[in-house]
């Protein structure tokens, strides 16, 4: 007699959410993760030692759904501290990011989730991403695919001009992530772009055609001081992505000649481009 066929229940995937003071969006973008049609979630919200109404909104959904594991942080540890800390205390083979003023359409998770497990050279999986009231652009919002056959090819694709980093709130295979150098040390200006980096060398990135993420615009691309609050040496005055530079040029080591020539050109144009931005969002006058 043939047994019957048993199907591998579906892989956990694991949401984390790093939060500070977000009472004003966290409700809409907790709504958006529970709305998943994918029932099998990890959701894990570590609140930054808010002072605002973060703890409620967060003890109100976790009495709501058993799925939500929420901890606060006796003191302020930091944004970057945060991030990691929802990534390391995760339970699944995938996880995610989940910004505290982003929403997400309900199939995000079943959509790349599936991919996921269909393609294991694939570390990273992403449905459409804009800001609010912006548009779908994958090189503007930096959410393209990288689905070339060598690291050095996915890197230098990586780079077509000044763009958002929206790959960041894929959905990523966690081992991968933990794998990651880029969580060791001071952040700095463009360090979640070194994290991309970082796991576009390990594999490719899929951008779908359904579902869709929508960023917040309280985040850090968005502060008119951005620049002011990561320069700490007097280098960074002078070559503001120095220390991008330096784990860039480090992480391509292995790359061909050429390659890092080109690598080299871009780090220098990059950094010509911060300086016209910072420029710019100095100047800027406020709106009436």
């Amino acid at each position: 007699m043939t047994p019957p066929v048993t199907r591998a229940e579906p892989p956990v995937v694991s949401i984390g959410i790093p939060v500070y003071n977000g009472g004003k969006t966290l409700a809409a973008a907790l709504e958006s993760v529970l709305n998943q049609d994918y029932p099998h979630l990890d959701i894990l919200i570590s609140d930054n030692a808010s002072t605002d109404d973060t703890r409620a909104i967060c003890e109100r959904f976790q009495a709501r759904d058993s799925r939500i594991r929420y901890v606060r942080q006796k003191e302020n540890i930091g944004a970057a501290p945060n991030f990691l800390y929802v990534l390391q205390n995760a339970r699944g083979p995938y996880f995610m990011w989940a910004a505290a003023d982003d929403v997400r359409s309900s199939n995000f998770v079943t959509v790349n989730a599936a991919f996921l497990h269909e393609h294991p050279e694939y570390v990273a999986s992403t449905s459409p991403v804009r800001f609010e009231n912006g548009g779908l652009d994958p090189v503007v919002m930096g959410d393209g695919g990288l689905e070339q056959e060598t690291p050095e090819a996915r890197v230098l694709a990586f780079f077509t001009r000044w763009h958002a980093n929206g790959r960041f709130y894929s959905l990523f295979r966690r081992e991968a992530l933990l794998s990651a150098r880029a969580f060791g040390g001071p952040t700095f200006l463009a360090s979640d772009w070194v994290l991309m980096l970082e796991m576009a060398r390990l594999g490719k990135f899929r951008r779908s055609t359904a579902g869709s993420v929508v960023l917040g615009v309280q985040g850090a691309s968005h502060d008119p001081h951005i620049f002011r609050k990561f320069r700490t040496t007097w280098v960074e005055h002078l070559v503001p992505l120095w220390r991008f530079g330096g784990r860039t040029w480090k992480l391509s080591q292995d790359f061909s000649a050429r390659a890092r020539t080109r690598i080299a050109l871009i780090i220098l144009e990059l950094n010509l481009r911060c300086w016209v931005e910072r420029f710019r969002r100095h100047w800027k006058k406020p709106a009436a």
